[in-house]
Order: C-alpha cells, then structure tokens, then sequence
C-alpha cells in the first residue's frame, strides 16, 4: 500500500468506524494515556477499495454525515418548540384560561 492509493478520509472514516475502534482498543498499549503507534497501526488489516471506490465512499458518508446534521437540527428546533408549546400551555391551565 502506497500513500496514494490511500484517500485520508476514507482512514478518518475508517478509523472511527465500530470496527476501527475495535482495532484501536485491541492494540492500545494500556497507559492512561492512549496513543496510536504506527507499529500497532501496521498490525491493522484494513480492506483497501480502489482509490476510485475510497473516494465514492467518502462522499457517501460525508453526504450522509450531512443529511445527519441537517436532521438533528430540524430535530432540536421541534424540540425546542415543544418546549415552549407546553410551558405555553401550563401558564394559561395555571391563569385558567384553558
């Protein structure tokens, strides 16, 4: 494997996958202070896609990654707003104007 045929995202993303994880912490030298050898990350078996398949995944999971944020924001103002719905609704029981 060369340094080229390896997309930085695509080992970002792998890296931080369940299964990157699951390679970190088998190979964690045990201090209170982990850090990532590249002794231990040459002992990783990592599927390698063509550059070309790297990249689509990549901008797959960067859309996704995305559309993600675009949900939990939308999610939080509706939160928010139920909030304020049901605060709305407590002072009026509270006034007796329900």
């Amino acid at each position: 494997m060369t340094a080229e045929s390896l997309e930085r995202r695509f080992l970002f993303f792998f890296l931080t996958s369940p299964f990157g994880q699951g390679l970190i912490k088998l190979y964690d030298n045990g201090a209170a202070q982990p850090n990532l050898g590249a002794k231990s990350v040459a002992k990783y078996t990592i599927y390698l896609p063509s550059t070309t398949q790297q990249q689509a995944i990549v901008e797959k999971l960067d859309a996704l990654s995305e559309e993600t944020k675009a949900l939990e924001a939308i999610y939080e103002r509706k939160q928010s707003t139920l909030a304020e719905l049901k605060q709305s609704l407590l002072q009026k029981a509270f006034k007796g104007e329900l």
